[in-house]
């Protein structure tokens, strides 16, 4: 059996590990481009869970449907994003 391999003091433990954070690279802290985003990236931007994300999306689904949109959709398109950014704010 290998014994349990220590960490060298070049790189810690988590670092070998663990992912990065990640973080968006906005060219304007003040404005969010506008692009095609993944719910769950919305989420991350806002700090909301993916629920919530739906949620926002489900209360105001008939302007999302006018647009496109369909539930099963993991990615919203630029325009459903202006919407999202529309009626919920821009984070």
């Amino acid at each position: 059996m290998s014994a349990l391999r220590q960490p060298d003091s070049s790189q810690s433990y988590l670092q070998e590990n663990h992912a990065e954070f990640v973080e968006f690279p906005f060219i304007d802290e003040d404005r969010v481009p506008v692009r095609v985003y993944r719910k769950s990236e919305l989420a991350l931007m806002y700090g909301l869970s993916l629920p919530t994300i739906r949620g926002y999306i489900n209360k105001h689904l008939a302007k999302f449907e006018a647009i496109g949109y369909d539930r099963d959709m993991r990615k919203l398109t630029p325009k459903m994003v202006e919407l999202f950014f529309e009626l919920v704010g821009r984070p």
